[in-house]
């Protein structure tokens, strides 16, 4: 839960800081030109300001509706902002990202007695966590 809440902070971030660039001086960053190319086209009358709000709220709606970590779920919280994982971010990051939250998936969707089953060896899961701290580094690098 904690590495999720991370990618959806980080996107909420990069959103933010374009947010304001673009309310104070009506200059889009990468990010919010991204996040208006990738936006379904408004279909109104209104403004060009009012069009790109409702962009950037509808982007922020999706991010709060995020539930994981896995590379598609990733996809969906930086495509939008201009990024494409798998040439944007390293490889071995996002799996092991993939590989925790297919983990993290099986436990929480599995019946109380399969949970019983699942033992975790505490110096693997140490060790992935770990791993995954030390590749964030790149991964904000990235961004």
């Amino acid at each position: 839960a904690e590495f999720e809440d991370y990618l959806e902070e980080t996107a909420y971030l990069l959103l933010k800081t374009g947010e304001e660039r673009w309310d104070k001086d009506k200059i889009a960053n990468k990010n919010i030109a991204a996040l208006f190319l990738e936006h379904d086209k408004i279909d109104t009358s209104e403004t060009y300001i009012t069009k790109s709000k409702q962009a950037i709220n509808d982007y922020r709606k999706s991010l709060k509706a995020n539930n994981g970590i896995k590379n598609k779920d990733i996809s969906k919280i930086f495509k939008p902002l201009g990024y494409k994982i798998d040439d944007d971010f390293e490889q071995t990051f996002l799996n092991d990202l993939e590989a925790l939250g297919s983990h993290r998936g099986e436990i929480a969707h599995s019946s109380s007695s399969k949970k019983a089953k699942t033992l975790l060896d505490y110096n693997d899961e140490k060790n992935k966590i770990e791993r995954i701290l030390n590749e964030i580094k790149d991964f904000e690098d990235s961004l």
